[in-house]
């Protein structure tokens, strides 16, 4: 075999399946644009949605509500400590509920906080931590 004729065939193989590569890649690019344009949904709530997940912030649900955030508090000295449950990740302290509540609002943004009773659920009764 001719070394000439099996260097096209090489060539235009690898050829074939950069531009198969490039093309399938432009094809799912348009129809998830396409996609996101009919939900209504821009390119500055994407970005701002791939910040909040690297940042670990949770973001709304589908029905718009608030979302949902298991914490766990914990009581030193005259401050309660709060904690994501699954990732024990610090997210702020203070020494009352309200003063926690601003500080987590401010960090977080609006969300539910879900609190067990085995996590430290009565710290957040009104008044000052005891």
């Amino acid at each position: 075999m001719d070394w000439t004729l099996l260097l096209a065939f090489v060539g235009t193989f690898a050829v074939g399946i950069y531009l198969g590569y490039k093309i399938s890649d432009w094809i799912l690019h348009s129809a998830v644009r396409e996609l996101m344009n009919e939900a209504g949904i821009g390119e500055e709530e994407i970005d701002t949605y791939i910040e909040s997940i690297k940042n670990g912030v949770p973001q709304e649900s589908v029905d718009n509500q608030p979302p949902k955030l298991q914490i766990r508090l914990e009581q030193v000295g005259n401050s309660i400590f709060c904690y994501e449950k699954n990732s024990d990740r610090f997210l702020g302290q203070a020494a009352t509920r309200e003063e926690l509540e601003d500080v987590l609002t401010e960090r977080l943004g609006p969300m539910t906080l879900l609190v067990e009773p085995e996590d430290g659920a009565d710290l957040l009764q009104k008044g000052v931590a005891q």
